[in-house]
């Protein structure tokens, strides 16, 4: 029995569960009867006494629409099966005739002594085709979490740094600010901490300004400080430049000319630059991969040693004579792997339309953009 949440996460993990049995045995998903669903409400509305039930947004969302007065009910959204409580618990068992079929309660589906019963019980479930699913439930995680994903040309935003744009605006943020949280939403921690960042391979132009440790360029942004102990502010451009930053972040595109080595010595490699999106600690953990070798052989470096300060690389690299010239035959970036190309054929975005569009060329997604944004130039 699946008993997860009606949103498109809990679409997620049924779809995930079916694709295990799928996957490793299939053989049960055969079996009448074997895999049932427990089905609970994901919207509730009331009306002083009156409540009804929902299942599934878009029945809810149909309500909405052909229910004169509807505004007048209040709605509650069960997120999570911690949300239901104990009267709901008892509420879902004794409605059976709703979901499972005209059976006892609660005692049903626990009772040591209902066990034939129970059997019974089971086969009463509505039986709903794998096809179905996919089609009409799964489809939609699928969607939502391409919209949480994916970046607009509109804006190159995602809805998520869209709504803490908008809540700034909305709030006239210009300086630091500071929660009272005793803890805070990780997600939407990330994506603030992901706004304002502005070391070498984050932002071209962050949109919140950092005040705290951010720029945490080591492990590209990962070791950022806590989301309790860093603070943000809107960035002092960006209500002048509202329809130019988008196209800055959405083709935010590095060639690998970031990179630089030279030899200081016969013996030494000097690393000043690394490529984009490469981080500190990562090529560090390539030297280290190059000191170990094989079995039978040693490793090609002997030894590095660094001199980092804040966000400027600087990694100093000792190889005997024999790999020296090894690596200068080769080319001391392609040695080092310091070269990495990033594609601009294959980006996916949505577009004005708020569709899923493949553009084949940053240019593409300027035809696109500007002709929308001339009505605002004109205001």
């Amino acid at each position: 029995m699946i008993m997860t949440d009606q949103d498109h996460n809990g679409s997620h993990i049924k779809g995930l569960l079916i694709n295990f049995l799928d996957h490793f045995y299939p053989s049960l998903l055969e079996v009448p009867d074997f895999l049932v669903e427990f089905v609970m409400p994901i919207v509730r509305v009331l009306k002083g006494k009156q409540h009804k039930d929902f299942f599934t947004i878009l029945e809810y969302e149909q309500w909405l629409k052909d229910t004169p007065g509807a505004d007048k009910w209040e709605s509650k959204y069960f997120k999570g099966l911690g949300t239901s409580t104990d009267a709901d618990a008892c509420g879902y068992f004794s409605d059976m005739a709703k979901h499972e079929g005209d059976r006892e309660l609660i005692k049903l589906a626990f009772s040591k002594k209902k066990a034939d019963d129970r059997k019974e019980w089971l086969r009463q479930f509505k039986e709903i085709p794998y096809s179905e699913f996919v089609h009409k439930e799964l489809i939609l995680f699928s969607m939502a979490d391409n919209v949480r994903s994916i970046p607009s040309v509109a804006d190159g935003l995602k809805p998520g740094q869209r709504k803490i744009i908008w809540a700034c605006f909305k709030r006239n943020l210009k300086k630091e600010i500071k929660g009272h949280a005793t803890h805070c939403d990780m997600s939407l921690t990330q994506t603030i901490v992901a706004l304002a960042q502005d070391f070498v391979s984050s932002n071209n132009l962050n949109l919140m300004f950092p005040s705290g440790q951010f720029r945490m360029r080591d492990q590209g942004g990962k070791d950022h400080a806590s989301g309790s102990c860093s603070h943000g502010a809107h960035q002092q451009g960006l209500r002048y430049r509202n329809y130019f930053n988008p196209i800055d972040i959405v083709l935010n595109i590095h060639g690998g000319e970031d990179s630089k080595a030279k030899l200081s010595k016969p013996r030494k490699t000097k690393i000043t630059k690394l490529p984009i999106h490469k981080w500190t600690q990562t090529f560090k953990g390539e030297l280290e991969a190059m000191m170990t070798g094989g079995k039978k052989t040693d490793g090609s470096v002997k030894n590095y040693q660094e001199h980092h300060a804040n966000e400027n690389i600087h990694f100093v690299v000792q190889m005997d004579a024999k790999e020296v010239a090894k690596a200068e035959e080769k080319g001391l970036l392609e040695y080092f792997k310091l070269i990495s190309k990033v594609s601009t054929s294959n980006m996916i975005c949505f577009n004005l339309e708020g569709k899923i569009r493949k553009y084949k060329s940053p240019e593409v997604i300027l035809e696109e953009f500007y002709p929308s944004q001339l009505s605002y130039y004109q205001k």
